[in-house]
């Protein structure tokens, strides 16, 4: 997909989650080059892309994984600044969510979303369904041109 070093951003504030996708990347993604930078909540995702607060010297992720349900700010509210804001609004917003609720699916895809993915329970499926999901973002998708 890229030459250059995959930047992605982690948004959940579950430290086990976080833990996990990181630990996953690094045992089963080695065909590239990525960095992953992972923050707790709402309004520190929104410091990391807006290079605010202690993120002055962030670099605009390649891919955003989002979740829902974070403290201070939720992630319908990240996503609305991101798809918002120069330089991210074509950033791949990836909501990866234990919510299945219909109403959060339709409003993520309303708010610009590019993919809707429910981790699941059992520890095997949330394995294989957040690889797939990385790799398809950082290996097969094409994003567009950076402005």
């Amino acid at each position: 997909m890229m030459s250059k070093n995959v930047c992605i951003l982690l948004a959940d504030d579950n430290e086990d989650h976080r833990f996990l996708f990181k630990k996953m990347l690094r045992q089963r993604i080695d065909s590239v080059d990525y960095t992953v930078y992972a923050v707790n909540d709402g309004q520190e995702a929104i410091e990391f892309v807006t290079r605010t607060g202690r993120h002055v010297d962030a670099v605009i992720p390649d891919v955003v994984f989002l979740d829902i349900n974070m403290p201070v700010k939720d992630g319908f509210e990240v996503l609305k600044v991101l798809k918002a804001t120069e330089p991210t609004r074509h950033v791949p917003i990836i909501m990866l969510t234990s919510s299945d609720n219909e109403d959060d699916i339709k409003r993520c895809y309303d708010l610009g979303s590019n993919s809707f993915v429910v981790k699941p329970v059992r520890h095997e499926e949330y394995i294989d369904r957040i690889l797939s999901t990385v790799s398809y973002w950082i290996k097969v998708n094409i994003p567009p041109p950076k402005e």
